[in-house]
């Protein structure tokens, strides 16, 4: 069973974070194919049809589930996790990428923390009893879908780290408005920020 919070290829084992051989081949060969020219929704067609299972143990796989690994800094290691490809052969998929993007006149930032900033609030939301920023999960109940924001470090090697509560969309959106009304009622009264901070959980 694939452990929660760790990137593709990795497990802990007695508190160690160990390569995976099998799946580690594929992250290699994932870097290589897409440095060669195969796109990522070809990779993920023939993952597919190979039955190949994907970080959730399912032979399912799309070109945005590949996208992540590809631009996960972690697989070129660091204090934790051990390296799976060289920071060589990840610098030169982040560029091939970079050009596609400029090619395709796309705005996207793969790599800032290792993640996407597909939404607004990303990388400006700051934990406040930590400092971590806040991140969006995507939780799947049953049939139902909901989007939270939670603190980097909420869960760190499967233990709660940091306790400062879950938010989502609704509440963080809210909060943004509550602010940005009172900056234009009261401009002097507000401290200058770049970043909005989620001191308490919204909505509380």
């Amino acid at each position: 069973m694939a452990q929660r919070h760790m990137p593709f290829g990795y497990r802990i084992i007695n508190g160690t974070v160990i390569i995976l051989p099998e799946k580690a081949d594929l992250i290699r060969k994932m870097f290589c194919d897409y440095i060669t020219g195969i796109s990522l929704l070809q990779m993920a067609k023939d993952l597919t049809q190979q039955g190949i299972p994907n970080a959730n143990g399912k032979p399912s796989w799309n070109h945005g589930s590949i996208g992540k690994i590809l631009s996960n800094c972690k697989y070129i290691g660091n204090d934790f996790y051990p390296a799976i490809v060289t920071e060589e052969v990840f610098k030169s998929v982040k560029a091939c990428r970079e050009e596609k993007n400029t090619q395709l006149n796309r705005n996207t930032n793969y790599y800032a923390n290792g993640l996407t900033s597909a939404y607004p609030f990303s990388g400006k939301v700051v934990c406040g009893d930590c400092g971590s920023v806040f991140r969006r999960y995507t939780e799947h109940h049953n049939k139902n879908k909901k989007c939270n924001w939670k603190c980097k470090r909420y869960i760190v090697d499967n233990r709660v780290c940091c306790k400062s509560g879950v938010v989502d969309d609704h509440q963080l959106e809210a909060a943004f408005i509550e602010i940005f009304n009172r900056v234009l009622e009261k401009p002097d009264e507000i401290e200058t920020q770049s970043t909005v901070k989620a001191h308490r959980r919204v909505g509380n």
